[in-house]
């Protein structure tokens, strides 16, 4: 039974998705690292024999995965906090999802074109969700 003003044992679902996004988001940049150091753009013109290409790495590969996966866990965070009734969860858990998108699309963008721009879009949503996350995590270990 639960009394009033005890916490439970262990971590919230939504502790549990912070802390996974901030592991994740710590893998992507090193993957996206990898990606660039040692990653060759092929010349290719059309987009979808670039990225074909690009596939043929596994650290480009793998930056795409995890992009993938930080995109998933980033909508059941917004799920979970919108079961809580804090609103600070809510807003952080949307604006980082957003922030994942952004970065997302910058990502795509700068395959199809290799611009300059894009790649900055992609790095500039995933400082916004970095420091969005570890915000989160914060507000929701403070959480009673």
């Amino acid at each position: 039974m639960d009394q009033p003003g005890i916490s439970k044992p262990g971590m919230s679902k939504v502790a549990i998705g912070a802390s996974m996004m901030l592991g994740l988001l710590s893998i992507q940049y090193v993957l996206g690292k990898l990606t660039n150091l040692y990653v060759s753009l092929p010349t290719v013109a059309d987009t979808q024999e670039r990225t074909k290409e690009l596939f043929t790495n596994w650290q480009y590969a793998g930056h795409i995965i995890v992009g993938m996966l930080l995109v998933v866990v980033g909508i059941l965070l917004v799920i979970h906090s919108f079961k809580k009734k804090h609103a600070g969860m809510k807003m952080l858990s949307v604006i980082g999802l957003l922030a994942l998108i952004v970065a997302s699309y910058g990502g795509r963008a700068y395959v199809s074109s290799y611009n300059a721009s894009d790649s900055l879009t992609m790095s500039l949503g995933f400082i916004v969700a970095m420091g969005v996350y570890g915000r989160f995590l914060s507000v929701v270990m403070t959480e009673k």
